[in-house]
């Protein structure tokens, strides 16, 4: 049994503390970032498909395409599960990275265009794969993500019992603040600490004194990082 660390927004922790527990794992809280919905309307261009990098889209996408029988495809599983569960019907999961959902596009003969609904901040790597292949697409951001800073009684309350066995770091934005926070806080988040990766990028964008605690997830997806968890 590990006590673990997950850094997501409020609305993101309680299905991976409940993952955590069915694991044997004791989940601890401590956001930071807060997911804000863009109160933006879709372009006013004709699309073949959709495309959808985050399951922090879909409510956007269910309010103004609600019902909509065109093909979307999900980045992820957890993310085709929630549009699933919003009631879209053609719903195809990529295999859990932004870069590769484009292959998946490719493969089905997608040419476009493909209204792309994301977040404000993200990779570029799917544009820039979509781009590369010729496909055209139209982007439309509905969300942003805000970072949090907690101060030292926030993260002393998230930590009562002693620091972390590990922790859970899914974006590159979340590896930098982490490291951020960890570096301000040594004696409440030591440099030693396994922080579970969810991929190589991720954990590239951990400042350097913590890369060397990084174990690396082998698939996008938690579960895996829950593999790696076992073996920390």
């Amino acid at each position: 049994m590990a006590r673990v660390l997950i850094l997501r927004a409020d609305e993101d922790i309680a299905a991976t503390a409940k993952r955590l527990i069915s694991a044997g794992h004791v989940p601890l809280s401590l956001p930071l970032q807060a997911i804000v919905p863009l109160e933006t309307l879709p372009p006013a261009v004709e699309s073949g498909c959709f495309a959808v990098t985050s399951r922090h889209a879909v409510p956007a996408l269910a309010q103004h395409f609600g019902g909509d029988t065109r093909t979307i495809y999900a980045v992820g599983a957890a993310t085709a599960e929630r549009l699933q569960a919003a009631g879209f019907a053609d719903v195809r999961p990529g295999p859990g990275d932004a870069a590769a959902l484009a292959e998946t596009l490719i493969d089905a003969g997608e040419k476009g265009p493909i209204l792309y609904v994301a977040g404000r901040e993200r990779t570029g790597r799917l544009e820039a794969a979509l781009d590369h292949a010729g496909i055209a697409w139209t982007l439309w951001e509905v969300y942003e993500t805000r970072p949090l800073q907690p101060c030292r009684d926030a993260v002393a309350a998230a930590l009562r019992d002693g620091p972390p066995d590990a922790v859970m770091i899914l974006s590159a934005a979340q590896a930098v603040a982490y490291g951020r926070l960890a570096a301000a806080m040594p004696d409440l988040l030591p440099q030693a600490t396994p922080l579970l990766c969810l991929s190589e990028r991720i954990a590239a964008a951990l400042p350097p004194p913590f890369r060397g605690a990084a174990a690396i997830s082998g698939r996008m997806e938690l579960g895996a990082l829950f593999e790696r968890l076992s073996e920390t």
